[in-house]
């Protein structure tokens, strides 16, 4: 280490101690906020349709997660023994389903 090196590391140090001795003298001034006017987070099952739950469409595509709309899912979609985050798109008669893996396209009779 050199001169100069040193000659910093002392200045960063005494301005630092410098700095933390002046806010612990400067009078404190507590500032007023305004109060919220926004709408409470919505908790729990107040959610909607936006629940979790359990799907199983036949024995090689099950999901858990949540039910994002009427026909879309959310959640970690297991595609013939395949398990990972992914989503199941159905249709009624057939079903769209995507993981990290595998795509998937099932219809039912």
């Amino acid at each position: 280490m050199n001169v100069q090196q040193c000659v910093r590391l002392g200045f960063c140090h005494l301005s630092r101690s410098f700095l933390l001795i002046l806010t612990l003298i400067l009078p404190q001034h507590a500032i007023q906020a305004e109060p919220l006017s926004t709408a409470p987070l919505v908790k729990g099952n107040d959610l909607g349709s936006f629940t979790p739950m359990k799907y199983k469409f036949n024995r090689s595509l099950a999901l858990k997660g949540w039910q994002v709309s009427d026909s879309l899912y959310l959640g970690s979609a297991k595609i013939a023994d395949e398990s990972g985050p992914g989503l199941v798109l159905d249709r009624g008669s057939y079903a769209y389903a995507i993981n990290h893996k595998r795509v998937s396209f099932i219809m039912r009779f």
